[in-house]
């Protein structure tokens, strides 16, 4: 607020509080008193203004200070601070390239995952049927023993046959007839079969029956 507002304001309220003395008196009285509250506006006005100029001087001086201060302040910090700063930003602008890199790298690692992830189901559908095609084979090998069992089944059938067929010729050829054949004789004689065709296919005695 402007020093004359506030000396105006002062006068106000000192002459409304005169009002009633003022009602009652001659212009003499009333020139007086306003010269009187002039003079003490005055003076007040002086004090103050000289006050706050003082005050204000000083706080100017405080503040020149402290301009002083911030800026040696800032400057220390900028020379302290500067370098590192720079550091700072030169190892930031580094991590993100790096960051950047390792990104890109895992962007290729997704798609090689996904490629492999591809592969592997359809490695794992070959590997099923694959699986299907074992057990499949399984049944007709199985299906094939089976059957070569029972070929081998009638050949041991068959050789016993002939074995019994030449016993019985032999016997007839050699006076002895008869309606009956001996077991053992049959079995012997079928051994010696066997053991000709093994000599026969150069494989002796390998895998021959025991003799009874």
């Amino acid at each position: 607020m402007h020093p004359d507002e506030i000396a105006a304001r002062i006068r106000k309220h000192f002459e409304s509080g005169l009002n009633p003395f003022l009602a009652s008196a001659n212009d003499e009285g009333l020139v007086s008193v306003r010269k009187g509250t002039d003079e003490a506006i005055q003076n007040f006005y002086a004090q103050v203004s000289a006050k706050t100029a003082s005050q204000l001087e000083k706080v100017s001086g405080e503040c020149s200070q402290l301009r002083e201060r911030s800026t040696e302040t800032a400057s220390q910090l900028e020379t302290v601070f500067g370098e590192e700063c720079s550091q700072l930003r030169d190892a930031s602008a580094k991590s993100t390239s790096e960051l950047q890199k390792v990104s890109r790298e895992y962007a290729q690692l997704s798609e090689d995952v996904t490629v492999l992830q591809d592969d592997k189901e359809r490695l794992q559908a070959d590997c099923d049927a694959l699986d299907e095609e074992n057990v499949a084979l399984r049944t007709e090998i199985e299906a094939r023993d089976e059957h070569i069992e029972a070929l081998q089944e009638d050949q041991v059938g068959y050789r016993r046959g002939a074995a019994c067929r030449s016993l019985y010729t032999t016997s007839i050829d050699q006076g002895r007839s008869s309606s009956t054949v001996d077991e053992d004789a049959i079995d012997i004689h079928l051994w010696d079969l066997v053991k000709e065709e093994a000599i026969h296919h150069a494989d002796p005695a390998k895998s021959l029956p025991p003799r009874l």
